[in-house]
């Protein structure tokens, strides 16, 4: 994969979205008629184990990447040894997703591996590495990643912004700022780098944000709506309700599923709709639509929407069966 492991494209709205990852039940504004039977709440939960399981063990490097981030995502410890195996993986983004893992978590048992990571033979793998490590204590690895942020490779530049609006450390401010407004970044680098910039909580981003929500091309709107629910203002919340009635299913899904983690859960009506209103004749967009359900539905977490998992858990996709899998997690651990 050689676009940034947690870029959105439209083709591929979120197998890449660093998710990582529906029966019986009245909801607002539509009646799910799926028939397939309900399972206890145990055995749903028993399923989603597995699936996650089965999924950080595929041959599918892309699906074993997606696997890791639910791992991190929701601290599923039972798995840090696997994903720990995996940073040796032979596929540089599974390599990648398994070192952000270990320092996403902190799990200090990775860190002999990790150091030898350091010297792998590619740069997002090593920047990675030092983001884990510097997760881990080590305070020098923060130089690695700002020297990153320079790099002629556009695809490392990018993940190592990633990487800097995950670590935590407000320092980071000046270099994020640089990186976006620097003439020899590409536009994707600049979005990613305002993210990184409302991930670390400053404020005077909104405006630059804003800009994403309106702009012409989905995938700029859905970094604009992940950027606004890392902010968490009141101002971002208000934009974000403004994405509900967005032109595009998919973004509609991401603001509904965003919203929710600010609390806020005026979008499961969107998720009722698109369930309701799946694509006929066009497999990959129904595909992408059920994933993002899916991971609407693990912040939302409602009556009117949780029913869905149901059917969700059962998809043919292994990426949409993978990504209820979180959402049940998620709405069990509530």
């Amino acid at each position: 994969m050689t676009v940034k492991y947690q870029n959105l494209t439209k083709a591929a709205l979120i197998f890449t979205l660093l998710g990582l990852i529906l029966v019986s039940v009245s909801g607002c504004g539509g009646q799910n008629t799926d028939a397939t039977a309900k399972e206890s709440p145990s055995d749903m939960q028993t399923r989603a184990r597995a699936i996650v399981a089965e999924s950080l063990e595929t041959d599918n490097p892309r699906l074993r990447a997606k696997a890791i981030e639910v791992v991190a995502d929701i601290e599923l410890t039972r798995y840090f040894p696997k994903v720990r195996s995996l940073l040796t993986d032979d596929f540089v983004p599974v390599r990648f997703s398994a070192a952000v893992a270990m320092g996403q978590t902190q799990h200090s048992p990775a860190q002999q591996t990790l150091r030898q990571l350091l010297r792998d033979r590619e740069e997002d793998v090593r920047i990675a590495a030092a983001f884990a490590l510097y997760r881990l204590g080590d305070e020098n690895q923060m130089e690695t990643l700002y020297e990153a942020t320079k790099s002629s490779n556009q695809t490392v530049r990018s993940n190592a912004v990633f990487l800097l609006g995950k670590t935590q450390n407000s320092d980071a401010l000046p270099v994020l700022y640089d990186t976006m407004r620097s003439r020899d970044s590409t536009d994707q680098v600049r979005l990613q780098a305002a993210e990184a910039i409302a991930r670390l909580g400053d404020e005077q981003i909104f405006k630059r944000l804003w800009t994403m929500l309106i702009s012409a091309f989905a995938d700029d709107r859905a970094m604009g709506i992940n950027a606004m629910a890392a902010l968490g203002t009141i101002d971002a919340e208000s934009a974000l309700v403004s994405m509900l009635t967005d032109t595009v299913t998919e973004v509609r899904l991401i603001a509904a599923g965003q919203l929710a983690t600010l609390n806020n859960y005026q979008g499961s009506q969107v998720v009722v709709d698109a369930m309701n209103n799946l694509p006929r004749g066009d497999v990959e967009e129904a595909e992408r639509i059920k994933m993002l359900a899916a991971m609407a539905i693990g912040n939302l977490c409602t009556p009117d929407v949780s029913g869905y998992l149901n059917r969700l858990i059962r998809d043919e996709s292994e990426f949409v069966r993978l990504s209820a899998a979180k959402a049940s997690l998620m709405c069990h651990g509530r």
